[in-house]
């Protein structure tokens, strides 16, 4: 109950978060409109404006989904550039022209699109922060402009990734600590190459106009596909080391995982599972029937602990739950793995099912250990486990 108000309060607490990135990017777009009815008409920003919106739509409809759940477009290139060279309320109207024409029959959820459009606002505004303060100070001469470049570039990183992940977080409600965590592997992506690039364009905006970024969307379209091929590959391989069934890794990854333990292993427990009676299930009721059982349980062991963890199907009915953690957390961790097998056994039970899941486990102190001689230990475990469940059915 506890577990589940301190969710619902998190959820509430991002939820008014988003609201308020909507709301920022709404008056955003209000105070930007202002200023530019205030401002004298410059001839050379609202030429070089309309092209960047043209590359900006051009580019909206490229997307990669990250490993942490966002999406990264490279328009984000031509937002980042805006951001340095044009004045805080071009950069937004700007966004928000080139968002809106490519969205305009898409955009049925009007907080959906202003949610998106404040993310990208607060990018901006971290850009313009920076540049403006610091460009003063150091000047547009090399190697000082790299300087501020490369800071407003960090900044922008910095704050574009952490509300996305509060977007993500909202939006598949995960937990946002996690969410956050996966930050770093975003930066394995197009973001790297793109912010570079951002810089690139700046130089080249600044020595030969708006003609000259030109050479850099040839760029960005490569990083595009080179990142969309690199995503495909990735996906391949998370395809060929998942158990369709199940979701679980399948055990081609569970040999590459003891293949890599000796070297990028830490401590943590192993448990092996199986599922007692499930051929009788089979038999009994169906494979479909037994499928759901092996869903059911694979679910199980994904949710027993927050803390990193993997789980494998080694077999028909077998599983191997790995959840890293350090020693002296051990007492905890493995009454909390009890507790929840017990409960799965004990909720399958008041159904009327036989079924029942049988455990072994230890803990592993260090990488050095030998993971098949931990097999045979959790194995032998496991089935005196599974004496004691019959001991305990025939009990009932």
């Amino acid at each position: 109950m506890i577990e589940k108000n301190k969710h619902q309060l998190g959820y509430f607490g991002k939820t008014i978060v988003v609201i308020c990135i909507a709301i920022f990017g709404f008056t955003s777009l209000l105070y930007s409109i202002f200023e530019l009815i205030q401002d004298e008409i410059n001839p050379k920003n609202l030429t070089d404006s309309f092209i960047i919106v043209v590359l900006i739509i051009m580019t909206f409809s490229m997307a990669v989904t990250l490993p942490s759940g966002s999406v990264w477009r490279p328009f984000i290139g031509f937002v980042i550039f805006s951001a340095f060279v044009f004045p805080y309320h071009y950069s937004v109207l700007i966004t928000f022209t080139g968002v809106l024409i490519f969205n305009f029959s898409k955009w049925t959820n009007i907080h959906n699109a202003f949610i998106t459009f404040g993310h990208l606002t607060l990018g901006i505004l971290a850009v313009t922060l920076v540049s403006n303060t610091l460009s003063e100070v150091l000047g547009y001469e090399l190697p000082q402009a790299f300087c501020w470049l490369g800071l407003g570039i960090v900044a922008h990183f910095f704050i574009n990734r952490f509300v996305a992940a509060i977007i993500v977080s909202y939006r598949k409600k995960n937990s946002l600590l996690n969410q956050i965590k996966l930050i770093k592997y975003d930066l394995n992506w197009g973001y790297t190459s793109q912010n570079l690039l951002s810089i690139c364009m700046v130089l080249l905006y600044e020595a030969y106009g708006i003609w000259g970024i030109f050479v850099t969307v040839l760029l960005l379209y490569s990083i595009y596909f080179s990142v969309l091929y690199f995503k495909k590959v990735n996906d391949l391989e998370v395809i060929a080391l998942t158990d369709a069934l199940t979701g679980a890794e399948n055990r081609s990854s569970w040999e590459e995982f003891k293949r890599r333990f000796p070297e990028e292993g830490a401590s943590g427990t192993f448990v092996l599972v199986d599922l007692d009676n499930f051929k009788q299930i089979n038999d009994q009721l169906g494979h479909n029937v037994g499928d759901l059982f092996l869903r059911e349980t694979v679910d199980c062991l994904k949710h027993i602990s927050s803390k990193k963890h993997r789980v494998f199907r080694i077999g028909g009915d077998e599983f191997i739950l790995y959840i890293s953690h350090r020693e002296e957390e051990q007492v905890a961790i493995h009454a909390l793995i009890n507790k929840k097998i017990k409960q799965k056994n004990i909720d399958w039970m008041n159904k009327g099912f036989t079924i029942a899941l049988s455990i072994g486990m230890t803990f592993v102190p260090t990488k050095d250990e030998n993971l098949n001689e931990m097999f045979k230990l959790i194995d032998k475990r496991m089935y005196m486990n599974k004496e004691m469940n019959k001991i305990e059915t025939n009990e009932t």
